[in-house]
């Protein structure tokens, strides 16, 4: 326990007596205190915590630690627990003893929980002595990409005409930034010959792939001709169930 003293003066406001003002002396009346101290509450220092990690680190990997403080000893706090408190992709473990931080499953930079390449949750402090206090901390994963994905082709089945010049094909990422474009191109040789007849080509700057085939209706093996590009003379054979019935043409 520790006190402090203080020293009190008691004085009228109103001015004193002329027969008494030169000859009044204030009497100092001492004050001892004595402070009972009061246990202050654990706090988790800056209660934000920062943490890097990166997609490829495995389940079950300490990835960080945060503990609480005591606010009387600047210490580690003592007499605590730590729980989980919201994890809304439930990928944290937290060590009840240490408050060491561990992954329950995979990071994924491109959940809809990471946002701006972060994942947020919040974990508890909860004292075993009584009167029982509660502190929470936010902890901020600050997740780091990899090129864990593999590009798609955007439209992979395409119809056209027999007399088109080209074909668009248009490829697509769902990685970030250098992991997703710009892409390379290339004609899979299948059966053999079949890259010889398509060129690459780029347009403009995006990554966008144009196929151009020399080939055509008056190739031995070209498109198969199609007089006009009606409704009545397509036939729709990227629907299930039977082959389309033959529709009469109008004369």
């Amino acid at each position: 326990m520790q006190s402090v003293n203080l020293g009190i003066v008691v004085t009228n406001k109103a001015e004193f007596h002329k027969s008494i003002k030169s000859s009044y002396k204030a009497q100092t009346i001492p004050i001892k205190i004595h402070v009972i101290d009061v246990r202050e509450g654990p706090v988790f220092p800056g209660g934000t915590k920062i943490i890097e990690a990166s997609e490829s680190v495995r389940v079950s990997q300490v990835i960080g630690q945060y503990q609480a403080i005591d606010e009387d000893t600047g210490k580690a706090a003592v007499h605590i627990k730590y729980i989980k408190g919201r994890d809304p992709a439930n990928w944290i473990t937290i060590n009840s003893n240490t408050a060491e931080i561990q992954l329950a499953k995979n990071l994924d930079y491109e959940s809809a929980y990471v946002v701006n390449g972060t994942y947020t949750f919040t974990i508890l402090g909860v004292t075993t002595d009584l009167p029982t206090k509660t502190v929470t901390g936010t902890v901020v994963i600050q997740v780091q990409d990899e090129n864990d994905n593999c590009p798609i082709i955007e439209n992979p089945v395409q119809t056209v005409c027999s007399d088109a010049k080209f074909v668009d094909v248009t490829a697509k990422d769902i990685d970030s930034y250098p992991y997703s474009a710009p892409y390379s191109f290339s004609v899979i040789d299948e059966p053999e010959g079949t890259a010889e007849k398509w060129i690459i080509a780029s347009k403009n700057v995006i990554p966008l792939l144009l196929l151009l085939c020399p080939c055509g209706s008056g190739a031995k093996k070209g498109f198969a001709a199609i007089p006009d590009c009606s409704e009545e003379t397509l036939r729709k054979w990227n629907s299930e169930g039977a082959v389309p019935e033959e529709k009469a043409g109008f004369p």
